[in-house]
């Protein structure tokens, strides 16, 4: 119990990661919106962050809903490991898409995931 409230409050994403290994294993491509943080993951971690440049692009061009679904297609993304209150550009506009399309499939601290396989 003190390790996992110990992660909850450090570092959200490994019980995300976890969550998604649990339920979809090693076929997912998971977006992080917020903190690059793919540890544990057994899939494919899609940074929006340094580490991807032409992904931080995309997502830093991101003005319309249309466009979030557009490139969570192009990017073949299955989950996303959404970051509340994060100060990058696109936040607001692709946590309003997953509200308004999606219920999380959790919640851990600011973070919440979506399993975009429902999707349309």
């Amino acid at each position: 119990m003190i390790r996992r409230n110990l992660e909850l409050a450090l570092v959200p994403e490994r019980i995300a990661n976890q969550l998604i290994n649990e339920v979809a294993g090693t076929a997912t491509r998971v977006l992080y919106t917020g903190r690059p943080y793919g540890a544990l993951l057994q899939g494919i971690a899609l940074y929006t962050d340094w580490y991807n440049t032409k992904l931080l692009g995309e997502v830093n061009g991101i003005v319309t809903p249309a466009e979030v679904k557009a490139l969570f297609d192009r990017w073949a993304v299955t989950h996303v490991v959404h970051t509340k209150g994060d100060e990058k550009p696109a936040q607001p506009i692709i946590g309003a898409y997953l509200a308004a399309n999606l219920r999380p499939m959790a919640e851990f601290g600011p973070l919440s995931v979506y399993d975009l396989r429902s999707l349309p």
